[in-house]
């Protein structure tokens, strides 16, 4: 996944994980389900950070193979 929709992921898991809370708190979910919606957080954050260090990486290979380089590797 892309870097923008893994971002567009992270927020809805965030509001999930804070409604599973409310929820679990009000007595209307069970623990593993509140626990499930963190899970599924974490996993979205996750996926995040594996997307934002593809793209980091994409563009220093670019860069490295367009010659760009010196002037960041010492």
């Amino acid at each position: 996944e892309g870097v923008t929709a893994t971002g567009s992921t992270v927020e809805l898991a965030t509001e999930g994980a804070s409604i599973a809370n409310i929820s679990y708190e009000a007595g209307m979910i069970t623990r593993l389900e509140m626990d499930q919606s963190f899970l599924a957080l974490t996993t979205a954050r996750t996926n995040h950070a594996n997307a934002l260090y593809n793209l980091r990486t994409a563009e220093a290979e670019l860069m490295r193979a367009a010659g760009l380089m010196e002037g960041y590797i010492k």
